[in-house]
């Protein structure tokens, strides 16, 4: 849990992480979970770090704050052809490269499969994350160019709107599909 690795690794007399500091806010937000999740199953398995790769969909649906941590993995991986931590880390503030050796770590609690079902589930939650930001912000420019009585403008805004809604029914109907196992 993430209490007791803060609690393990603070050094005595240290200063907590400020409550309102970007690292903090963002390990407290919901989206954040499947972030994480997704870097730990990147740590563990490179055939995750392939999925994540291929998908810019999903690559779009990251913070700010792991966006280029999940760019360094990847690029880790495609120079390397392993994932270093430790050079990872490097170049990171201390509170994410901490994070980033918790996620290791953590990862080694999951079997491969456990990863790749964790990959393909935060994958399709970034997925519709960035598609739903997409969806407004299409919906904001069709009333702008409705507003400027730009008719072209608006047409394209709403031909781009309505392709995004198809993809996520294609991602609803996806998740609502029955899971097959394996027994």
């Amino acid at each position: 849990r993430e209490d007791l690795l803060r609690r393990q690794t603070a050094k005595p007399g240290a200063q907590p992480m400020p409550p309102n500091s970007p690292a903090s806010v963002a390990l407290t937000r919901r989206e954040d979970k499947a972030e994480r999740l997704l870097v730990c199953a990147m740590l563990r398995l490179s055939a995750v770090i392939e999925s994540v790769a291929s998908d810019d969909d999903a690559r779009q649906g990251f913070s700010p704050m792991w966006g280029p941590v999940v760019d360094g993995i990847v690029a880790e991986w495609q120079e390397h052809g392993k994932i270093d931590v430790s050079r990872l880390t490097q170049d990171l503030a201390p509170e994410i490269a901490g994070e980033m050796a918790a996620l290791a770590l953590e990862g080694d609690n999951f079997s491969d499969v456990e990863c790749a079902k964790i990959a393909a589930d935060c994958l399709a939650h970034l997925r519709r994350k960035h598609i739903k930001a997409r969806k407004r912000d299409e919906r904001l420019g069709m009333r702008a160019a409705g507003e400027q009585g730009d008719e072209k403008a608006e047409r394209e805004r709403m031909l781009e709107w309505q392709d995004l809604v198809r993809k996520e029914r294609q991602l609803e109907r996806r998740k609502l599909e029955p899971k097959l196992t394996a027994r």
